[in-house]
């Protein structure tokens, strides 16, 4: 598990809490895997442990992670799955706001498929 943080932009519990969903998501972090302990990633992190506590809060409250008292933090078994739908969900809301904005400065939907599919094009010769 890596994380890194910067001092710029957001704060540390809400860097280490997507960076943590994210490798959720990209299953680097399965189902069942016990998380390091709350005050052995906040002294890795150099970071409080309120700051870590609070990371975990946050996911374990979104069902991501599940607290077990006495052994420790572990990944939830269906947390990828609701991090997907999170993620689609939220993806249709912002695609759904961008062909509104489109539609009203007077594209049609051919204009904006195209745009699309240039966008995606230029985001696989940037991978």
């Amino acid at each position: 598990m890596d994380i890194i943080l910067s001092g710029l932009g957001q704060s540390y519990y809400e860097q280490i809490k997507r960076q943590l969903a994210a490798q959720i998501l990209s299953g680097d972090l399965p189902g069942g895997m016990k998380l390091p302990s709350i005050r052995a990633l906040a002294a890795q992190l150099s970071v409080s442990v309120i700051t870590t506590q609070r990371a975990y809060n946050e996911l374990e409250h979104a069902g991501y992670i599940q607290s077990v008292p006495g052994k420790g933090c572990y990944v939830a078994e269906n947390a990828k799955d609701k991090l997907h739908k999170m993620l689609m969900e939220a993806s249709k809301e912002k695609l759904s706001e961008a062909v509104e904005t489109c539609r009203n400065a007077g594209l049609d939907d051919h204009d904006i498929q195209k745009l699309f599919n240039e966008i995606l094009e230029e985001a696989d010769h940037e991978s």
